[in-house]
């Protein structure tokens, strides 16, 4: 049906009577895209969101895609999806009437306020997520999950808006200017790269907007909207911890899993939904893991007591082996190589204490010279549950972009040391130890290593001759499989 011609069927302004029925009374929001308008449906006596498609996108290809994914959005039904309830052409004019949700947008929280409580941005995602669970199932793809699609409702309901529109996406060019205003953030590098894309790009996007959610930025920004997009086919996103150190350990891996460049190692919605609402309850601060978070599904599941009960044989017979092992040379070297069995101090030499120490980290190929230096603390804090890390990079070598990493401890005075202790740490990378009697600026400066390991698996004892110096690095040469390095304590030893 189509109404009345106006002299000016293209002439939208308020007042406006659309396929006979759709009184269009004030402007919400003009997008790259389409304009928004709350109306009344003057047929149901109710509000509506009527979304008309901007003129320049209305070529026949685009309204056919603009029709066919409407009438496709329509058969969505869900709590945590606005539902969709018609759509027309008029006069050369293409919309979608939508439920009017009284509220306001993700993207306008954001922007007016502080990152969120971890809880609220949980609540938030598992919405968004069963959203796009139930969208998926039935074959859709949203691919334009953003905060400015996902509303706040007033009585508390989160709901996700844009299915309509969304896979006009698809034939948009990176390179055309604010086309993708608001949106390069969010693509998955699939997108970018003009790969065929399914649910796991909407599980990339809402990994950005709970890691923008939790920290208030997002992980991947730029001068241009192709800048931001084309990053992260260059780099991993920077981990969440960078921005924000109070989070539990799974919720950090989750944003880790969902953020990762490859799609097949994503989690699915479903996943994503039960992680949040185990996570819910302690979502603040809890021990980070000393390994990286295993990319595979993790289920709670029943152990038989057989198996119990062999692993209680097989614990016994690898202790007793440990012992024996460990009388021998090749079996201590074996040990510490591996970072298992007895840590305890060498008797022939005694404690520094690094409680007026300072630490600092050494990152002489970056713009700053610095990395996660407020994480530095952890390393003395008695507690091998709070760690220094690393930022995540491409590669086991920092991706090609520096040589490595280091962490230096200034005791202030010169020193004689004989043994640095890494405990709590992440698996797979190696290092060096280094002495001087101030901080050179240059790795080179530092003269010739005193200790070399690894790869190192948890822990490593670094024994070296008695050297005397004021500051000691640990210099980190291979990051290991991980691509990052995680430790939760060093400590220094002198000769008794």
């Amino acid at each position: 049906m189509v109404d009345t011609p106006l002299q000016n069927p293209l002439d939208i302004r308020a007042g406006r009577r659309l396929a006979m029925r759709y009184r269009l009374d004030h402007l919400i929001a003009n997008g790259g895209m389409a304009t928004v308008w709350l109306a009344t449906d003057e047929q149901l006596r109710r509000p509506v969101a009527v979304k008309l498609l901007h003129r320049h996108l209305s070529d026949p290809v685009s309204v056919e895609r603009f029709r066919g994914e409407g009438k496709l959005a329509a058969q969505l039904s869900h709590p945590n999806i606005v539902a969709i309830y018609d759509t027309f052409h008029d006069h050369g004019i293409d919309g979608i009437v939508l439920e009017y949700v009284d509220g306001t947008t993700l993207r306008d929280r954001l922007d007016t306020g502080p990152p969120l409580a971890p809880v609220e941005a949980i609540a938030i995602a598992q919405h968004v997520a069963d959203a796009l669970a139930e969208a998926h199932r039935r074959g859709l793809v949203h691919r334009d999950i953003k905060p400015a699609n996902i509303l706040l409702a007033s009585r508390g309901a989160v709901k996700v808006t844009d299915f309509g529109i969304a896979k006009l996406l698809d034939s948009l060019d990176l390179t055309q200017p604010g086309m993708l205003v608001g949106t390069a953030k969010y693509l998955a590098p699939e997108q970018v790269t003009g790969e065929a894309v399914d649910g796991r790009g909407d599980v990339y996007a809402l990994g950005v907007v709970l890691y923008e959610m939790l920290t208030g930025v997002a992980p991947f920004v730029g001068d241009t909207d192709a800048a931001i997009a084309l990053a992260r086919l260059q780099l991993p996103a920077p981990p969440v911890r960078r921005h924000r150190t109070d989070l539990h350990h799974d919720l950090e891996a989750l944003v880790d899993r969902m953020l990762d460049r490859w799609p097949a190692r994503r989690p699915d919605m479903a996943d994503i939904s039960t992680t949040l609402a185990a996570t819910a309850s302690t979502a603040t601060f809890a021990p980070a893991p000393t390994r990286r978070a295993d990319h595979r599904e993790s289920r709670p599941r029943r152990v038989p007591l057989a198996l119990i009960v062999l692993g209680v044989i097989v614990v016994g017979a690898l202790a007793l082996a440990a012992a024996l092992v460990g009388r021998t040379d090749a079996g201590r070297g074996l040990i510490d190589k591996l970072g298992i069995g007895d840590r305890s101090p060498n008797a022939s030499s005694v404690a520094i204490p690094l409680d007026t120490a300072t630490l600092t980290s050494f990152d002489p190929d970056s713009d700053d010279g610095v990395e996660n230096n407020d994480l530095l603390r952890f390393l003395r804090d008695g507690n091998v549950q709070t760690v220094w890390t690393t930022e995540l990079y491409a590669t086991r070598t920092f991706g090609g972009l520096k040589s490595g990493l280091g962490v230096v401890i200034d005791l202030g005075r010169s020193t004689t040391i004989s043994e640095l202790d890494v405990t709590g740490s992440s698996s797979g990378w190696k290092a060096a130890v280094y002495m001087a009697d101030s901080a050179p600026d240059l790795v080179d400066s530092w003269g010739k290593a005193v200790a070399r390991h690894g790869p190192i698996d948890g822990a490593a004892r670094f024994t070296f001759a008695p050297t005397q110096g004021r500051t000691v690095m640990l210099w980190i040469t291979d990051l290991g499989d991980a691509a990052l390095v995680r430790i939760g304590e060093l400590s220094l030893r002198a000769p008794a």
